[in-house]
């Protein structure tokens, strides 16, 4: 759908004064941003590099990747064979987590407060040794990753989507072999439901 540059000035106009919302799928974005794109090509299109910003989410990704990992060796290294337990639990806080984390808006203030209690409780607490604590310092890290993977990537989407007419215009509801829209508006999200 191609909206016109007068349309784009009165969606972003209403999304300030706060009688439209606009949303994105910032999962989607994330997986554009760590390989989907070209950033050249995506420069010449909208006009804008998107060098830096591909650059932070895919380390963000690849950080996240590797977190989970080295929890569950940190796991083994500080709990022995009871390490077993948090590496399970390690998965399933993380892959629960990775559910939540790229819905909705993106509040970082949360994930801080629950790194900040992991690194007390891993200063603080009788762990049985270093590996332990440094066990519960991944785990936050793990958490806060995950959580800025996304935050990093809506931030640069809803920069580029207020600022950037080319690019509101590229995503703007229905893209090219997507199921569905990669930015659409709550104006507009009862008319794309009525289309399924």
């Amino acid at each position: 759908m191609s909206v016109s540059r007068e349309e784009y000035k009165r969606i972003i106009d209403t999304q300030h004064s706060g009688k439209l919302t606009i949303f994105i799928d910032t999962s989607e974005f994330r997986k554009m941003f760590c390989g989907r794109i070209d950033p050249k090509k995506f420069a010449l299109i909208v006009g804008e590099s998107a060098k830096a910003g591909t650059k932070l989410i895919t380390t963000l990704t690849k950080i996240d990747s590797v977190m989970p990992v080295l929890a569950s060796v940190l796991a083994i290294l500080g709990f022995g064979w009871w390490g077993i337990v948090g590496i399970i639990g390690t998965v399933v806080l993380w892959g629960g987590y990775k559910m939540y984390a790229c819905r909705g808006k993106q509040h970082v203030v949360p994930i801080m407060i629950a790194l900040i209690i992991m690194v007390a409780i891993a200063i603080m607490s009788p762990l049985p040794n270093i590996w332990a604590r440094w066990f519960m310092i991944s785990c936050g890290v793990m958490l806060f990753v995950g959580r800025m993977m996304y935050v990093c990537t809506a931030y640069i989407v809803f920069s580029l989507i207020e600022t950037n007419y080319e690019f509101f215009n590229m995503f703007y509801m229905e893209p090219k072999g997507a199921i569905v829209p990669l930015i659409w508006t709550s104006e507009l999200d009862r008319d794309f439901k009525k289309h399924q």
